[in-house]
C-alpha cells in the first residue's frame, strides 16, 4: 500500500486531452513529443501545488489533493500554461479536467469507492479547455480570482445519484463550450418560433419516425413550402432521443460550399471553424444536426458524408430544394397545405394568422379557401396574405393574390428578409 497517498477527505482530479486518438493518428511518431510536452506541463504545475500523482496513462492524469482550493488552483494554472504553450499549428492541445471532493479510501496502491468514479465521470462530461467541479468541491472553494457558472444537475454515466456541476470561469481562459456530454444534456439551439405550427402534425410525426430509422433525412420542396418550420418542429420533438441534443445550422446566408464546415463548427461553438474540428467534436456524440437551406451549398454534400462516417451516432435532418445524393439519404417531399373543401390546414393557417393581426377577424370560409387555393397552399404565401386581413377586405386580398407576381414577391421576401417572414 502506497504511504504517500492521503486519506480522509481529499479532492480527486482527473484530466485528459480531448481528441487524443485522432491527434495520434494525424501526427504519427511526432505525437509522442507532444504528449511529453503536455505531461511535463501538468507535472510541473502539480508539483508546485504539492499534488500526489496517483497514476498516469498516456495523456490521462489522476491526481489527488489535500484541499479543494489546491486542486482548483492547479487546474486553472494547468489550463493557463497549456493555453500559452506553442503547440504545432495542426495539433493544439485542449484538456478537460474534472474535480470532486470525497472520501479517500485506499485499496492496495490506489483509491477505491464511488467518489473516485464520480470525479472520473465529471472529467468525461467536459470539453477541452473546460474545468468542471462537483457540488462538494464547489462548497469548499471561495472563488478568489475566478468565478463560477452553474451548469445544472446532470446524470453521470453509471452513477445513480445525479450531480450538480459547475464550470470554473477565468477571464484569461475560454468560457463558452458545447453542452456537457452527460445523459441529461439534451441541449439545443433551435430557433424559437413566435407562431404555432398549423396543419402539419401528421408530417411532423412522419419525419420523427424517419429519424428513428435513417441517419440522413432530407425535406424537399420549393421555397416557402414550410420545410424549415417542419424541420424545427420535428427536431424539437426528437430532442429527448439524442443524448447530446440538437444543433441547428442556418445556411441561408451562405452560398459558398467551402464555408459549410465552418458554419457547422460555429453552431457547435468550437474554437476552430473547420471540418476537422467538427469531426473531432462530433465523433463520440449522439446528436441531431439540422442543416437548413442546403440547396445553396449543394457542393458541400461530401462534407456531410465525412461527418456521418466519422460520427456513427450522428443523425442529420436537412432542408433543401434538391436532394443531397449521399449514401443512406431518405427523402421526404414537403407538399402544400390542402384546403379540403374549406376545412383543411391551409384555411386553418389563414384564420390563425389573420386572427393575430385582427382578433375580431371572422371572414367567409369559402373565400378564404379560394385564396389558399390560388396560392397553391404555399404556407408562406398564405401567411403573408393573411397578415393583410386587418387592412384589406377578403375580396381585395383575393384580387391581389390572383396576380401571378404575388408568389414571386413572396419567395423574394423570404430570401431578402427571413427575420420578418416565416420561410419554412
Amino acid at each position: 500500500m502506497r504511504a504517500d497517498l492521503p486519506t480522509g477527505t481529499v479532492t480527486f482530479f482527473f484530466s485528459d486531452i480531448e481528441g487524443s486518438t485522432r491527434l495520434a493518428q494525424r501526427m504519427g511518431p511526432s505525437f509522442r513529443e507532444l504528449i511529453d510536452q503536455h505531461n511535463a506541463i501538468v507535472r510541473s504545475v502539480a508539483a508546485s501545488a504539492d499534488a500526489t500523482e496517483v497514476r498516469t496513462v498516456g495523456d490521462s492524469f489522476f491526481l489527488v489533493f489535500k484541499t479543494a482550493d489546491a486542486a482548483v488552483g492547479t487546474a486553472i494554472r494547468i489550463q493557463q500554461e497549456l493555453e500559452k504553450h506553442a503547440w504545432p499549428e495542426e495539433a493544439a492541445v485542449r484538456v478537460r479536467i474534472g474535480i470532486h471532493t470525497g472520501k479517500g479510501e485506499l485499496g492496495g496502491d490506489d483509491y477505491v469507492g464511488v467518489d473516485v468514479h464520480r470525479a472520473a465521470r465529471i472529467a468525461d462530461a467536459g470539453h477541452g479547455g473546460q474545468v468542471l467541479v462537483s457540488e462538494a468541491t464547489r462548497l469548499l472553494i471561495d472563488g478568489g480570482g475566478f468565478g463560477f457558472r452553474d451548469l445544472g444537475v446532470h446524470h453521470l454515466r453509471g452513477l445513480a445519484r445525479p450531480e450538480p456541476l459547475t464550470q470554473i470561469m477565468v477571464p484569461t481562459l475560454p468560457a463558452e463550450f458545447p453542452p456537457l456530454r452527460t445523459e441529461s444534456a439534451r441541449w439545443n439551439n433551435l430557433p424559437a418560433s413566435t407562431t404555432t405550427l398549423v396543419g402539419r402534425q401528421a408530417e411532423v410525426a412522419a419525419i420523427g419516425r424517419l429519424l428513428e430509422d435513417h441517419r440522413v433525412v432530407t425535406l424537399l420542396g420549393p421555397g416557402g413550402i414550410g420545410k424549415t418550420r417542419l424541420a424545427i418542429a420535428a427536431a424539437a420533438d426528437a430532442v429527448a432521443r439524442f443524448g447530446d441534443g440538437v444543433v441547428f445550422v442556418d445556411l441561408s446566408g451562405i452560398d459558398d460550399a467551402d464555408l459549410v464546415p465552418g458554419a457547422v463548427a460555429d453552431a457547435l461553438m468550437l474554437e476552430e471553424s473547420s471540418l476537422e474540428a467538427a469531426v473531432d467534436h462530433l465523433a463520440p456524440l449522439e446528436l441531431l444536426l439540422v442543416l437548413d437551406n442546403f440547396e445553396q451549398v449543394a457542393a458541400a454534400a461530401p462534407s456531410v458524408s465525412t461527418l456521418l462516417e466519422a460520427a456513427p451516432r450522428l443523425t442529420t435532418l436537412v432542408t433543401s430544394q434538391a436532394p443531397l445524393n449521399v449514401a443512406g439519404e431518405q427523402r421526404y417531399p414537403v407538399g402544400p397545405l390542402a384546403t379540403d373543401g374549406g376545412r383543411g390546414p391551409g384555411v386553418e393557417l389563414f384564420f390563425a394568422r389573420a386572427g393575430q393581426v385582427d382578433p375580431s377577424f371572422d371572414g367567409d370560409v369559402s373565400t378564404v379557401a379560394r385564396i389558399v387555393e390560388a396560392l397553391d397552399g404555399l404556407p408562406l404565401a398564405v401567411e403573408l396574405a393573411a397578415s393583410r386581413a386587418h387592412v384589406l377586405p377578403l375580396d381585395e386580398i383575393m384580387a391581389r393574390v390572383e396576380d401571378p407576381s404575388f408568389l414571386v414577391r413572396t419567395r423574394s421576401a423570404a430570401i431578402a428578409d427571413r427575420s420578418s417572414v416565416v420561410e419554412s
